[in-house]
């Protein structure tokens, strides 16, 4: 089985390169999966402020109603 040097033309520092390729390939993923995570945590913020904001007028409401 060849290795990954044994192509014709492959630069000097190609084991260097392939690293720092993993690398970026890892901070790439870590940003998404941050970013996903950010957004999952915006919508449960934003449904929690809707439910409360609806219970607060509930609330209001029957105050409204009993007085």
């Amino acid at each position: 089985m060849c290795s990954r040097m044994c192509y014709i033309g492959v630069p000097v520092n190609f084991e260097g390169l392939l690293a720092k390729h993993d690398s970026l390939n890892a901070q790439v993923v870590r940003r998404v999966n941050d970013t996903q995570q950010l957004i999952m945590l915006n919508a449960f913020s934003h449904e929690c402020n809707e439910h409360e904001i609806r219970k607060s007028i509930q609330n209001r409401s029957t105050c409204l109603q009993v007085g």
